[in-house]
């Protein structure tokens, strides 16, 4: 109990980032765009950037440095980039329960990359919970739908770019655990740069004078990415890229719900026992 309370920011940060990442498909098919791919991308940094300025104390700014930056920041920023343009596709063609299971594939690239630029070893326990999480997500990734034709197409325009990005995802991760705690880099602070060296490689994406179709609502799905990043920036840095994988497995619950509400109907059978699969592997790899 005590350790509970001891570590109540870690747990109010990983509660933020399952809310928003079991939620997000939902709220990106309501609201969301989607020919403004994009732009969107453009205002998730842009809100992101305003989020953290009003955030960071004056000190910290002691702390920035241009070339620091692009050398710790720019590559992460780029792979954090490519990685959202391909998960606004796989939210706009799967649904948020096979969207967020696939996506924890991540923390199997997260833990490969880990241990080259970390040298992070994993133990077998945490090995064996890392096959189970993939394994959960092979098991979502099978055809459920009786026609063929439908599962390709499924496959091509929504399973694969989600696959793609959960790699970048993981990746870029690993890359913002060296920064934030092998560099000791402020956590707004550097949340702050990945926005602005993102914004340098999104603002080719998207056209300003292409902005019909955009409300009130559509600015919804891009501030709780804004939001979602900063919160995944304060668990890296006080949990671990990994533990950022791990965390966004509870988002896997959320958006089964989620789905059960808004679709008036149960997940597939395939999904709901990639359920117990992925809670069991966080279960084993927290394990001390």
């Amino acid at each position: 109990f005590l350790y509970f309370i001891e570590s109540m920011d870690q747990w109010v940060y990983m509660a933020a980032v399952s809310i928003q990442v079991g939620l997000q498909p939902v709220a990106t098919r309501w609201w969301g765009v989607e020919d403004q791919k994009g732009s969107s991308l453009v205002v998730e940094n842009l809100l992101k950037f305003v989020l953290c300025y009003l955030q960071l104390p004056s000190e910290v700014w002691a702390e920035f440095d241009v070339a620091e930056s692009a050398r710790l920041g720019a590559i992460p920023a780029f792979v954090y980039a490519l990685s959202g343009l391909l998960k606004l596709r796989g939210y706009a063609n799967c649904d948020g329960l096979t969207f967020n299971t696939i996506n924890q594939t991540k923390i199997l690239f997260s833990a490969i990359c880990a241990y080259f630029l970390l040298g992070k070893l994993q133990t077998t326990t945490q090995l064996v919970a890392l096959m189970m999480a993939t394994l959960a997500a092979v098991l979502i990734s099978l055809p459920t739908s009786r026609r063929a034709r439908d599962s390709q197409s499924k496959l091509i325009a929504g399973i694969l770019p989600t696959v793609t990005a959960a790699a970048l995802s993981g990746t870029a991760a690993c890359l913002a655990q060296f920064a934030l705690q092998n560099k000791s880099r402020n956590s707004l602070l550097f949340s702050l740069e990945l926005s602005l060296w993102g914004l340098l490689f999104a603002l080719p994406t998207t056209s300003f004078t292409r902005i019909r179709g955009w409300s009130v609502m559509s600015f919804v799905p891009p501030l709780m990415q804004a939001i979602g990043g900063i919160c995944v920036g304060l668990v890296i840095k006080t949990s671990g890229g990994v533990a950022y994988g791990f965390c966004t497995i509870l988002g896997i619950l959320i958006a089964a719900l989620a789905d059960s509400l808004t679709n008036s109907s149960l997940p597939p059978l395939l999904h709901v026992i990639s359920i117990p699969l992925v809670v069991s592997s966080i279960i084993l790899y927290n394990q001390k």
